[in-house]
């Protein structure tokens, strides 16, 4: 079979593909991307757009050469704050993890800061939204199999005053004088356990 005819042949299934499940690009040859480049399918696919990582292999995010996002691969037995077997497995985490705290998202979706200490992480956490930075955490969602409801913790807060739990509105656009349309806003309850 002469080359030609080969080059030929890909060319037209790729057409017939292409036609069929609807629009991929990728820029390989330079790397440089130019205006309407992507990676994915459009309007005309009759296919939900996968994204696979068939190994046991995190899938990662960068923007800027910078680490934005993380798909966690299967990641069973894994150990936080002296608590062990968790399971880790696809939670999905934003933000840089390069703190030597949390390398991984904890719960379902982590969002993280340079988290200094993991010491308010309780084995609960789990199917719900977890935010570190620093010392403090705060985690809403479900609290094991049964319940739901809100954890918080400001580590410093053994050594002086907690971390509080604030319930704050904001009106306006935070340049009068008015309570709620302050930049600080209008606070409506606070709770802030004994130090």
């Amino acid at each position: 079979m002469s080359t030609i005819r080969t080059i030929r042949q890909l060319a037209v299934a790729a057409a017939l593909i292409s036609a069929y499940v609807g629009q991929a690009q990728v820029t390989v040859a330079t790397n440089n991307a130019s205006s309407g480049d992507y990676v994915g399918c459009d309007n005309t696919s009759p296919f939900p757009l996968e994204i696979r990582q068939n190994d046991n292999e995190p899938i990662e995010f960068f923007t800027d050469n910078a680490f934005r996002m993380r798909l966690n691969e299967g990641l069973p037995s894994q150990i936080i704050n002296g608590f062990s077997s968790l399971d880790l497995s696809g939670n999905l985490g934003v933000g840089n993890f390069t703190g030597p705290v949390y390398s991984r998202a904890a719960s379902r979706f982590h969002s993280e800061s340079n988290s200094s200490t993991d010491d308010g992480f309780r084995p609960m956490i789990g199917q719900g939204f977890l935010a570190t930075r620093g010392e403090t955490l705060c985690y809403t969602g479900l609290l094991g199999a049964v319940n739901s409801g809100t954890i918080w913790s400001q580590v410093t807060g053994s050594a002086g005053t907690p971390g509080s739990f604030r319930f704050i509105y904001t009106g306006g656009n935070g340049g009068t004088t008015e309570q709620a349309e302050t930049t600080a806003g209008l606070e409506l309850a606070r709770f802030e356990p004994s130090s």
